[in-house]
């Protein structure tokens, strides 16, 4: 009896794209099990809550340290919110579908009436009017909008589905757009564009995730977006903050101070020991590094090959000597003809060299010791002077450092 030999195994791209996805689905298996949901959005939350404290830390420790308060207050307050709030989100974790339909009316009734009082008695915090006083207590009723408004909009479409009314656009807009477009009109009477635009998020997901037909989902989104441009327009200092980036820097804490600072970071710094390197001999001074630092090393056969071939690495050798020599005289013509107060403020105003401090920012970490050190005077001497210079309006005395306020009258100072 015959026996057929085994088939060959199907070679090609066809075959290698279906071994390709066989492998694909092997590896994701895992997400197939029942609880994977659950820890993904466990997962998501507690990296959202991590991060969220550090912004927070990072955010609130320099204001917190310019104030003359701890720099852990905003973490701490933050820190509250979130071990209030876990227990919380284990009770609704644990929560059965219909507790959350049966919240969500009564939370958008609690919302709206919140958001429409903040007009009449809210509380006005960093120029806009979003809080709401009660008892000790300040509430801001468009976080709770966000959270009534995806139960609500969720409940609203289950029920429109289970009655198969959503192949109609009508149905599946109405009253969802009516609603969003009540929050966000409460909101905006806040200023509170940032709510805003969330909620008109959380509206487009909710038209996502219930499969709306791509051209009415276009359409919704081409809306949406000419109703976030509008509302920019007519607000300037909303559109400043879009398109600061065209016109002029501005100053460091004016409206572009985010990406003028952030350049600063990434380029400020001095440049030192080129006088070695010419000289050919060892360096004579040492360098003293007060704060965490970084520092780059330009190797001596680099430098000297580009002393010999680069006329813009000259140009700017020959400025960064000149510039420390006019420095330098300046010290010496201080020390002799100035007195404590003028030379303690020349001295902080040397240190806005644009070519040997570049990206220097206004607030200088730095002790008042070691600006004593600098001007060649006592703590104590150096703590009188300050004083005085801050009641000129010249400078501010903060914790931990300096910030100055006019530094041309502080290289103006005569004492």
């Amino acid at each position: 009896m015959d026996q057929a030999a085994p088939a060959a195994p199907p070679r090609g791209p066809a075959a290698w794209g279906s071994q390709a996805r066989e492998r694909v689905a092997v590896r994701l298996a895992f997400l197939d099990r029942p609880l994977t949901s659950f820890y993904l959005v466990l997962g998501i939350t507690t990296l959202l809550l991590a991060l969220g404290l550090v912004m927070v830390l990072s955010t609130s420790s320099a204001t917190g340290l310019m104030a003359g308060s701890s720099p852990w207050t905003g973490l701490q307050h933050q820190l509250l919110g979130v071990l209030i709030g876990l227990p919380f989100m284990w009770l609704a974790a644990r929560s059965a579908p219909a507790r959350f339909r049966a919240a969500a009316y009564p939370l958008m009734f609690l919302s709206l009436l919140g958001l429409a009082l903040v007009p009449f008695i809210g509380v006005t915090v960093a120029g806009g009017a979003r809080w709401l006083q009660v008892g000790p207590l300040q509430v801001q009723p468009s976080e709770l909008a966000k959270f009534a408004f995806v139960l609500w909009g969720a409940d609203l479409l289950a029920r429109k589905e289970k009655l198969g009314q959503l192949e109609d656009w009508r149905q599946l807009l109405i009253p969802l757009l009516p609603g969003v477009g009540v929050l966000s009109l409460l909101v905006m009477l806040g200023d509170d564009l940032g709510t805003t635009f969330m909620l008109l998020i959380i509206f487009l997901a909710l038209l996502w995730i219930i499969g709306t037909p791509g051209r009415l989902m276009l359409a919704m989104l081409g809306m949406m977006g000419l109703i976030l441009l509008m509302l920019v327009v007519v607000a300037p200092y909303r559109l400043k903050r879009l398109t600061g980036y065209l016109g002029p820097p501005g100053s460091p804490v004016g409206p572009n101070q985010q990406s003028i600072q952030g350049k600063w970071a990434l380029g400020s710094g001095g440049w030192f020991g080129e006088g070695s390197l010419l000289k050919d001999e060892p360096r004579r001074y040492d360098i003293v590094a007060l704060r965490e630092s970084l520092i780059a090393y330009m190797p001596k056969a680099t430098f000297t090959w580009l002393l010999d071939n680069s006329m813009p690495f000259n140009r700017f050798l020959l400025n960064q000597l000149n510039e420390r020599l006019g420095q330098f005289i300046g010290m010496v013509e201080h020390d002799r003809l100035l007195g404590p107060d003028a030379r303690l403020a020349r001295c902080l105003a040397s240190m806005f060299n644009p070519h040997l401090y570049p990206g220097i920012t206004p607030a200088l970490p730095i002790s008042q010791e070691e600006i004593a050190q600098l001007a060649g005077l006592s703590r104590q001497r150096a703590n009188q002077a300050l004083q005085r210079l801050e009641q000129a309006g010249l400078l501010r005395i903060d914790y931990g450092g300096v910030t100055v306020t006019d530094l041309p009258g502080l290289r103006e100072h005569e004492g």
